[in-house]
């Protein structure tokens, strides 16, 4: 799942994710979950679907970051705006970071 979602094959990640019945809220072994994932690495395809399937949008990796945070973090604010516009919660965001996404 990791591998469509950082490549923003939304193909193999709706295939995996409804015939293998994966858990799109369950982290993986390095704490970041599938939303995490694509928030980082900009598969906006990939974020728009797992919000779709109901990913937590405030979940914390085991850093303590969000989804958010990471999308933020990695200037990858196509991501971060449809996070926000989605219901992500925006309190943790600081130091004006999201001044531009929140306008």
């Amino acid at each position: 799942l990791n591998w469509a979602i950082i490549r923003n094959d939304l193909d193999t990640v709706k295939g995996v994710v409804e015939s293998q019945n994966v858990d799109i809220n369950e982290p993986g072994i390095d704490g970041f979950y599938p939303l995490h994932r694509a928030a980082t690495t900009g598969s906006l395809d990939c974020l728009k679907f797992l919000i779709e399937r109901g990913a937590d949008l405030n979940v914390l990796a085991t850093d303590g970051s969000s989804a958010l945070d990471v999308a933020v973090a990695e200037g990858e604010y196509d991501c971060a705006l449809l996070l926000v516009k989605s219901g992500a919660n925006i309190s943790r965001i600081k130091d004006g970071l999201l001044c531009g996404i929140t306008k």
